[in-house]
Formats: C-alpha cells, structure tokens, sequence
C-alpha cells in the first residue's frame, strides 16, 4: 500500500525539482534529481512486488483452481517490463549513444518512441495471455491432485528447531487438516 504514497510525494518533490531546474526526466547524472527519485521509486516498487508475491503465495491453496498462478504470471511480466525496460533505456542504451540522435529528433524522444513501441507490443501480447487464462474454465479436482504435491508448512519451536508439517486442504474448504498437532 506504501507505492502509491510514495510515487504521489515523488513526482510532487520532481515537479518542484523540475521547476528550479535540477530534474530532467532520464538524466541519469548525480547532480541531477531524476536519479534520486528513481531509486526511490525503485526500492519502493519493489517493496510493494514482493508483498504482491506474498500475497499471491498466500492465496495459491484457495485460488490455483482458478488458473490463478498464470493470470498472476502475465501481470508481473507487465510490471517487470514496464520498470526495468526504462532503467535499461536510462542508463544502458542513451549514456553509451547506442541510440542515434535522427534530426529533428533528439535521442531522449527517440528512446522513449522505441520504448513505448516496445510497451505496447510485450503489453499486447500479454494482454492476450491474460485474455486466454481468463477464459479457462475452473480445473477440477482430479486435475488439482495432478498438478502438485501437498503443501508443507514450517513450524518453529522457541529453541529454534524446525519440524515439517504436511498440510492437506479437505472439501475445498479454507480450513486445513494438521497430521502432527504435536508439533505446533
């Protein structure tokens, strides 16, 4: 929940960076303030994608009926893309002059032309997938056995040792059957 707080005071600090002259959009130089906000913005997208992964983890026994693991796979992918692609473009491809400057065009809007063509054709593609998975009936229960073994559970006594408890989800309920009670 901390991303969108964090990317709203951001982009007010860049506007107020912007206007006093010290922020320039893909200026990767540490006298500049894009470099700053980026890294910031960086660390907190990826607070937020590793609580989504818990949370997708969480979620997998109750949902993975639901092919809810590939529907999960396609929106990563677009956030992965859609993060590291600009990074890759700010620091990699303008700094070296991999992107050549085409008058009237400078490379910054050359970048960001080949960039957003590039979006628009992965996002595409996996809006697609994400239409495709979607659509797909919800799997039954012979075809859930199939697909993994039971799910096991890590318990930890105060002395710090760990002992392994098989769980088994009964009647597609939420509720869980522990085999050792003992252990917990």
């Amino acid at each position: 929940l901390q991303h969108p707080f964090v990317q709203s005071i951001m982009t007010i600090i860049g506007i107020s960076l912007w206007v006093e002259g010290y922020y320039k959009v893909g200026d990767f130089s540490l006298t500049k303030g894009y470099v700053y906000i980026f890294a910031i913005t960086t660390v907190s997208f990826m607070f937020g994608l590793w609580a989504f992964i818990v949370g997708f983890k969480a979620s997998i026994p109750q949902l993975r009926k639901y092919h809810y693991g590939k529907k999960i796979l396609t929106f990563q992918l677009c956030l992965i893309f859609l993060r590291f692609q600009s990074l890759i473009f700010g620091l990699i491809l303008l700094p070296s002059g991999a992107i050549p400057c085409v008058p009237p065009i400078s490379p910054s809007v050359y970048a960001n032309t080949i960039l957003c063509c590039l979006l628009i054709g992965q996002l595409v593609i996996l809006s697609v997938l994400a239409r495709h998975f979607y659509t797909l009936p919800p799997m039954e229960d012979k075809e859930l056995g199939k697909l993994e073994p039971p799910i096991e559970a890590t318990a930890s006594s105060m002395d710090g040792n760990h002992t392994f408890v098989p769980l088994v989800v009964q009647d597609q309920s939420s509720e869980y059957n522990l085999h050792d009670d003992d252990a917990l």
